[in-house]
This record gives structure tokens, C-alpha cells and sequence, in this order.
């Protein structure tokens, strides 16, 4: 995958995803969106041509889905099962903050947690949107980090 210009057949989830948006609105309108040009978009309709992976990204952007998914994929990774975790980790960590104020163990959860994020963003970005009050927290809890960091030379 992602030979880009030229060559391959676009991949299936892909087609299904434009024919969708263009319905929705024109293939002007989509080209625009995802930056592509109206002649790629109409290529890509007809299921010619392999985007390349900066055009995957633009369009998993877009669409609000994983490259994964778009390349036809199965997800690597299960939000459902991560939701109650994830939930368990920003309800740990506040209510230790809250109680005790940073500490060593809570800078860990917190670069774990950031790491999570990632992780889910790029397996769901729909997920993680859902999950921007938990997001808020740990950007708001950064900084209490920072200083522990900054008073304590063996925090990593």
C-alpha cells in the first residue's frame, strides 16, 4: 500500500467513504475538504489508483476514521474494551491529586495515560473526541507535573 500516484487500486473502504461524502455534497466539495484535487477524488471513486500514505492520512482525517480502516484493515486495537480502563486511570489519578498532590507514581499515569491517547486517537479519533473532558484534566494537570519534574531530577 501507498504507492501513491499512478498506480494500484484504491483500497474499497476507501470508495465506500467518498461515494458517501460526494452523495452528501460533490466531489467539489470533497476535493476541497480533504485537499485533494477533483480529478484524484474522481479516480478514486472509480477505484483507480493507490493513495499514497499522506493521502490515507488526509483522508482518515477527514472521514474521522484510522488509515487502518481505510486500507481495509481489522482494528489492532478494541475501544470498548479500553473505555472502562481508560475511565479508571483519569478517576484514579484525580482523586489522587486532589487528595495528595503530584507525586512521582502520578507522573507515570500521566505520561502512560498521554501515551493512551495517542494510541486511541489513532486507532479512533471519534473516540478521543468523546473523551476530551478526560483530555482537558490531564492538559490541566501538565503543569503540576512540570514542577515535580523540575523539583525532582530523578522523575524520567
Amino acid at each position: 500500500m501507498g504507492k501513491g500516484r499512478g498506480g494500484g487500486k484504491t483500497p474499497t473502504r476507501v470508495v465506500e467513504l467518498l461515494k458517501q461524502a460526494v452523495e452528501g455534497s460533490s466531489q467539489v466539495a470533497v476535493a476541497n475538504a480533504t485537499g485533494l484535487t477533483r480529478l484524484t477524488v474522481q479516480r478514486y471513486l472509480k477505484g483507480i489508483g493507490e493513495p499514497s500514505q499522506e493521502t490515507l492520512g488526509k483522508l482518515a482525517s477527514y472521514f474521522k476514521v484510522s488509515v487502518g480502516e481505510l486500507r481495509g484493515e481489522a482494528y489492532a486495537f478494541n475501544v470498548e474494551k479500553a473505555e472502562p480502563y481508560v475511565n479508571d486511570i483519569f478517576e484514579t489519578v484525580k482523586d489522587l491529586v486532589e487528595s495528595n498532590g503530584p507525586d512521582r507514581r502520578l507522573l507515570k499515569i500521566l505520561d502512560c495515560t498521554k501515551q493512551l491517547f495517542a494510541i486511541i486517537a489513532d486507532a479512533d479519533r471519534e473516540y478521543l473526541v468523546e473523551l476530551n473532558t478526560n483530555k482537558e484534566f490531564i492538559e490541566k494537570m501538565s503543569p503540576l507535573f512540570d514542577q515535580l519534574k523540575d523539583k525532582d531530577p530523578t522523575v524520567d
